[in-house]
């Protein structure tokens, strides 16, 4: 229904328009649109460098802002043109041509322009589509129907009204977004369709070490999840305030894209399935608890002429182990947190991936380097270290 009163109202206004115009002004109006959409985006990129002095630096809002002002500006100056040229054949027709000649052209020139009116009536209702599918391919997506704003309401409206016509498959051939843009807004969806996944993102190993910066800490915090588990709407989500640094912010944005490497298939594919493509190898990868049990099996079987009082100091040792980390980031960097009753210890290394599910780590302890070798798999991560086994378990993801 939106859609057919915005087609209607277009081609009655700008059919009016052209016959008052007439064919001249119109018909450069209807060049300028055809080339402001093509050339608003090319020469959008020019004034990028610019958009940050006014206050404009966020790269979202400066991928739709910067190519409609170069739109705005083309079309202008189309308009501008039109306008000269008609007064130039208006004065020359008032003053050099004959009354009949005049009373002619301007017959002609009006039914023209109703025509050329009309077709720019159609060309507008085209790009108001491409904009609207652009928007809606994400707000469709995160729609909460009856809770919604009235704004987001009619846009999400319109945008099924395409569907139905089937007018978004012009929308989308046009549509001047990139990959990029598509796929962050089906993460982000999926994200927001699906709260009882979201700590998955938080293993996934780029991401590892993200909950470390003060941006990402309050989303870990008992109010935050309160929230995201609740009934909320996209608008609660661009109030909240755990969020904005996130949403609003362009350092938290820039980081993202950079740590990702601007790929966003594989974290898509990750969320949805907790597995991930591209680092399907590196198994090493993610958090690791320390598993006291399974440790002090390893660690006997590998000793089994153990007496009885070195049993009791080994289970005594690694028990004291039981609140032990082991991290491994995609910079091939482990962090191994050993935590005892005196306190906690943190070592650093290195990892380099032998195949076969076998990996070297490298380690510094008491400042010289001590090198072992790991075996991981889906669930557990092994290496033997300062004489015993060390056993982990991946932590739930």
């Amino acid at each position: 229904m939106i859609l057919w009163m915005l087609a209607f109202i277009l081609l009655a206004c700008l059919g009016v328009v052209g016959y008052y115009q007439g064919a001249v002004r119109v018909a450069f109006s209807l060049v300028g649109l055809l080339l402001a959409s093509v050339l608003g985006v090319p020469l959008g990129k020019l004034i990028t460098p610019i958009l940050p002095a006014f206050s404009l630096t966020h790269p979202v809002v400066i991928a739709f802002v910067a190519p409609a002002i170069m739109y705005l500006v083309v079309l202008a100056l189309f308009k501008v043109g039109g306008f000269a040229a008609h007064k130039k054949l208006d004065t020359y027709l008032k003053y050099k041509a004959s009354d009949t000649q005049r009373s002619l052209f301007e017959r002609m020139s009006a039914r023209v322009g109703i025509c050329l009116g009309l077709i720019n009536a159609v060309v507008y209702l085209f790009l108001i589509a491409t904009v609207a599918y652009t928007l809606g391919y994400f707000t469709t997506q995160v729609a909460t129907p009856g809770s919604d704003g009235f704004v987001l309401r009619v846009f999400n409206n319109f945008n099924d009204d395409m569907r139905r016509t089937g007018l978004t498959r012009a929308a989308a051939h046009f549509s001047p977004a990139t990959e990029v843009y598509y796929d962050g807004s089906d993460l982000l969806a999926d994200v927001f369709r699906n709260p009882l996944l979201q700590g998955r993102l938080s293993s996934y190993p780029p991401f590892l070490t993200l909950s470390e910066r003060p941006e990402f800490r309050d989303l870990g915090g008992m109010a935050f999840q309160r929230f995201w588990q609740g009934q909320r709407t996209i608008g609660d989500v661009w109030k909240n305030e755990a969020l904005k640094p996130l949403i609003k912010e362009v350092e938290p944005y820039t980081n993202l894209l950079a740590t990702l490497g601007g790929d966003l298939k594989d974290l898509t594919t990750y969320f949805e399935t907790g597995k991930s493509p591209k680092y399907e190898e590196d198994k090493i990868l993610g958090r690791w608890k320390f598993d006291y049990r399974q440790s002090y099996n390893q660690t006997k079987r590998a000793k089994p002429n153990m007496s009885l009082n070195e049993m009791t100091r080994t289970r005594r040792f690694l028990m004291g182990l039981d609140r032990t980390t082991f991290l491994a980031t995609v910079d091939h960097k482990s962090v191994l947190k050993v935590v005892l009753p005196s306190g906690t210890t943190t070592v650093n290394g290195t990892w380099k991936n032998n195949g076969g599910g076998r990996f070297g780590l490298r380690m510094s302890e008491s400042g010289r380097s001590v090198e072992a070798e790991a075996r991981a798999d889906v669930d557990r991560l092994t290496f033997n270290w300062i004489g015993n086994s060390f056993v982990f378990e991946r932590v739930e993801k």
